[in-house]
């Protein structure tokens, strides 16, 4: 016997949901779950009572949920027994499975096979999986897929042997699937694919309250207008949660991830994004072998607001490649302190991308290594034209910043020769932000190529209305001026689809909590002149309707009778001078 499975046999039980709205099934491990969903219609309710679902892998249907009960733990691993010894070895044959192999390029030196996505584990920790038999010892193991067997070095006797052989708990293109209450651990998804999600999963899931670990490529994958919220998403092989278009990320734990090695330069951390209109707010993110959040590839209209980021080895949040963002509220501190050289490793990336507003952020430099806030130009060969994605129009202010020793640095650096970013017309703006330092005549910026001190920054025209000390100890963040003042505003970029126009207004923060915002108001921003922003109920009952005259607008939640709305989902319609809509949603949360 190679495998042990457990021999349940359960009843299906037909239960009602006490809302009415629709008949619930409830599951037990040892039933067969993929026949009970193509044997019900779309949209049914399956209830997994608690207990262990070994091999569990479900292709729903549209508006399937799947709630799990405490307990109720779905695995992509088989145990493994009966070993024999082969020399200093320990060996187990009868192994089939043999999942997606990736680029071997995506690894790092020293994990040479992490894109094989099979893994062993001993007692709930993975071995690292080595390419040949002769790099096998303590901690590592080797899959001769050739002849379907699995060495390893340490003594198995007392522990609890494992293989993950599954390659996703829930995949294919179905839409507004609801997964919620579930640990979903040890599957063998290859990179960039999720334990839940896979490679292609459909629009609108929601994913919440999860524990997702222990899973060889992303814990989860989001599709378009995904909602994931409330999870515990850690120790998974390469990246935590990866999401796209028009997804809200929110309150939940990323830690731990890229334990199988991928290189950083490539793909891995905490999450990683490729998506317009994207909210990820409220989220701890710490401790990730790699960036904690990570923006790519022509991503725009983005909010980072109000996450916690900590003690990442790569940058704290970097934007790349992209466009429109908005990053406030955050308190970031001790990331990037792996390859910090240069501008890298910095708590706040913007990496050839324009029109990114930085606000309102606490960030904090490790005594060991790390960067501030850099904004970085390189020529980018993946861009369209040979050095495209210039960096214009970013705005850095009223953060408070913190580098208690005399390494890291702020400012604006490129390698290729050029002096336009450093240009006035570029619009790159540090303004307002507060420091606090070691070393009052430290060299803690960096412009035009050259490592400066407060007063050679100021000269280049930047930070004439912020401030430096010598105080270290964490105050409270500045309040943000109701008007903030704006450096000139160049044209916008060119759109990404010759059918739309980039979208220039940004909502914050989006959704509104009452135990996070409190008192904070929610801001427009990226309004031109004359500008209407109307707020509607989700029964188009108007809320307020006003006429703005600056690039900002802060909604106090005030209705049009001066009374706090009720939480609930909004509309928002902002109409310029020239008639040009913008619309959206605001979710307040009280």
């Amino acid at each position: 016997m190679k495998f042990i499975t457990p021999a349940l046999c359960c009843a299906v039980c037909l239960c009602f949901d006490p809302s009415g709205l629709q008949a619930e099934i409830l599951v037990h491990p040892g039933d067969d779950v993929q026949q009970m969903v193509n044997q019900n219609p779309a949209g049914t309710a399956f209830r997994l009572s608690g207990g262990l679902y070994r091999s569990f892998s479900i292709q729903p249907k549209d508006d399937d949920s799947f709630i799990g009960d405490a307990g109720a733990h779905l695995t992509g691993a088989q145990v493994l027994t009966g070993f024999s010894r082969s020399g200093s070895y320990y060996v187990i044959s009868g192994q089939f499975q043999h999942g997606q192999v990736t680029d071997a390029s995506e690894c790092d030196p020293q994990h040479p096979a992490c894109n094989y996505p099979e893994d062993l584990f001993f007692d709930n920790h993975p071995l690292q999986h080595v390419g040949q038999l002769a790099e096998v010892g303590p901690g590592k193991w080797y899959f001769d897929y050739a002849n379907h067997s699995i060495y390893f070095a340490d003594d198995p006797t007392g522990h609890t042997v494992e293989t993950s052989v599954t390659r996703s708990a829930f995949y294919g293109p179905a839409s507004h699937v609801t997964i919620q209450g579930l640990l979903i651990e040890k599957y063998a998804n290859p990179a960039q694919m999720g334990a839940i999600g896979d490679q292609y999963p459909g629009p609108g899931w929601i994913i919440l309250h999860n524990e997702v670990c222990r899973n060889h490529g992303l814990g989860i994958a989001g599709g378009i207008g995904s909602h994931v919220s409330g999870n515990h998403v850690h120790h998974n092989g390469e990246l935590g949660i990866g999401a796209t278009d028009q997804s809200v990320i929110e309150n939940n734990e990323i830690d731990s991830n890229n334990w199988a090695g991928y290189d950083c330069n490539w793909e891995c951390g905490g999450a990683k994004f490729v998506a317009t209109h994207l909210v990820v707010t409220g989220n701890n993110v710490h401790d990730n072998l790699g960036p904690g959040l990570w923006t790519d590839i022509d991503s725009d209209d983005v909010t980072y607001a109000d996450n916690i980021i900590l003690n990442n080895q790569g940058p704290g949040i970097s934007h790349e490649i992209s466009h429109q963002a908005v990053i406030s509220g955050n308190t970031i501190k001790g990331n990037g302190f792996i390859n910090s050289g240069w501008a890298w490793g910095g708590q706040i990336q913007i990496q050839n991308s324009d029109h990114v507003e930085v606000s309102s952020n606490i960030v904090q430099v490790s005594t060991m290594a790390g960067q501030g806030i850099f904004i970085v130009e390189q020529c980018r060969a993946d861009s369209a034209s040979p050095c495209g994605h210039p960096v214009h129009d970013n705005f850095i202010h009223h953060n408070t910043m913190f580098f208690p020793a005399a390494n890291g640095s702020n400012g604006l650096v490129q390698d290729i020769g050029i002096i336009t970013p450093y240009a006035l017309s570029a619009n790159n703006l540090f303004d307002y932000n507060h420091y606090h330092v070691a070393v009052e005549t430290g060299t803690y910026w960096s412009w035009a190529d050259t490592a400066l001190t407060w007063t050679g920054f100021q000269s280049h025209g930047q930070e004439l209305h912020g401030s430096v000390d010598t105080h270290l100890t964490e105050s409270p963040q500045p309040p943000i001026p109701p008007t903030l003042p704006t450096p000139p505003t160049s044209p916008p970029p060119p759109p990404l689809l010759s059918s739309e126009l980039l979208p220039t207004v940004r909502v914050y923060p989006n959704p509104w909590r009452s135990d996070r915002h409190h008192e904070s108001p929610i801001v427009f921003s990226g309004l031109s002149p004359k500008t209407r922003v109307q707020i509607f109920t989700m029964s188009a009952r108007l809320v307020r309707d006003v006429m703005t005259e600056g690039p900002r607008w802060s909604w106090t939640l005030d209705n049009m009778s001066g009374k706090k709305v009720a939480s609930g989902l909004y509309l928002y319609v902002v109409t310029d001078s020239q008639g040009q809509k913008t619309k959206g949603k605001i979710a307040i949360l009280k």
